[in-house]
């Protein structure tokens, strides 16, 4: 595949997001590592901080020239005018260029297209499905067109593949490979944390607590469980959000709230820690593009239970081997998977066996294994993981 004009090594490869959590790093690093001495990899955040995400501010990238283009702001409180050009003024230069921003806004389309008339090719990334929620005519009629200012994209499942064929992209220029993470770190991050006894790990959320994650849905999934069992387990819901109050008044209400433990808010290592001490991970969102947590998970031996509607279940669930997959919103199938899932200790340490096999999938190599096709085609070896990716994602 041609990406451009030949170009004198080292080339030189943007990648750009809002704001760089750990899993952007993650990426940013393997394509760093992958590429050295073939070509300069520049960071891009357009700022430092969120309101939506509490992340904390990014550190150096090892291997990475990193940018933040308004440190010291939050997102949404950058200007659209401001915000574009300063985009438009970090990336010429680049032959390769990353956009995980907003596809189908029109001002990243714009700067897809200056980038590209100064001899970049541009990719877009995405882990947008049909199935997120209702489309609209007008709406998928507009964002077919802007799709048309980018070369391609890189994309996390799927279902995102098939959303982007029927937005009239050729299958050539979309790649697999999106949402994915460090499986290393996140092992580092949990070594020599606690694993309490089998018969004393709880079942575990992680997450925001907002509505499209149904949070809801699992307190009373989880109440149906306690009274089918002899000895439920507890439920950890690691997170915070706007719906915490409600959450708290529910679980009052059901007679579980004793069994229940709020952590609140958890940074990487917290959030790695409690994987590893927890028996499942339960993620039973009515609107999910992808969900990470479950790369967490699954990099961590943790069986999972997952909604249709998540997309990574696509890739990294398989129904029954190493977690299990229920209809969107039915409490009954959700209790009655939780209820499966606790059971004979050989079958829970099956199915983390079974994560190890499927964690290669949703590591951030997969990515590094993406960027250098399109930015050096032509090697075998990387060809060859890319279809493994596919063959996975085809399930």
């Amino acid at each position: 595949m041609s990406t451009g004009p030949a170009q004198a090594a080292p080339r030189r490869i943007a990648l750009v997001w809002e704001q760089f959590a750990p899993y952007h790093v993650d990426r940013c690093e393997a394509v760093a590592r992958r590429l050295r001495g073939r070509a300069l990899v520049t960071g891009v955040e357009v700022a430092s901080g969120s309101r939506r995400y509490a992340w904390a501010p990014s550190g150096p990238i090892d291997g990475v020239t990193k940018q933040t283009l308004v440190p010291g702001v939050d997102a949404e409180d950058i200007p659209r005018r401001r915000r574009h050009r300063a985009l438009r003024d970090a990336l010429p230069g680049h032959d390769v260029v990353i956009l995980g921003l907003a596809s189908s806004d029109p001002g990243t389309a714009l700067l897809a297209w200056q980038l590209r008339r100064r001899g970049a090719a541009v990719f877009f990334c995405s882990d947008s499905k049909a199935d997120d929620y209702r489309r609209h005519g007008a709406a998928e009629w507009l964002k077919r067109t802007l799709l048309r200012a980018y070369y391609g994209g890189i994309l996390a499942g799927p279902r995102s593949h098939a959303y982007y064929r029927s937005l009239g992209l050729p299958a050539k220029r979309l790649w697999p490979g999106y949402d994915t993470l460090s499986n290393a770190r996140l092992r580092h991050l949990a070594a020599g944390s606690e694993e309490p006894d089998f018969e004393r790990r709880p079942f575990l959320f992680l997450g925001r607590f907002v509505p499209k994650k149904g949070l809801h849905l699992l307190l009373d999934a989880y109440t149906r469980y306690c009274a089918s069992v002899p000895r439920p387990r507890g439920l950890v819901l690691a997170g915070a959000g706007p719906l915490q109050a409600e959450l708290e008044a529910q679980a009052k209400d059901l007679g579980v709230e004793q069994r229940i433990r709020w952590t609140g808010f958890l940074g990487p290592q917290e959030s790695a820690r409690e994987m590893n001490a927890a028996f499942a991970l339960v993620l039973p969102s009515v609107e999910e593009q992808w969900g990470l947590v479950v790369n967490e998970a699954v990099a961590l031996g943790l069986p999972t239970i997952v909604s249709m509607q998540v997309g990574a279940r696509d890739l990294l669930i398989r129904d029954g081997h190493n977690g299990f997959v229920v209809p969107t919103g039915a409490s009954h199938a959700l209790a009655d998977a939780m209820t499966r899932m606790d059971g004979p200790a050989a079958k829970w340490l099956a199915m983390r066996d079974a994560c190890a096999e499927l964690a290669w999938f949703g590591d951030s190599e997969r990515f590094a294994d993406t960027i250098e096709a399109i930015a050096f085609p032509g090697n075998p070896e990387v060809e060859a993981r890319i279809e493994r990716l596919r063959a996975g994602e085809a399930g």
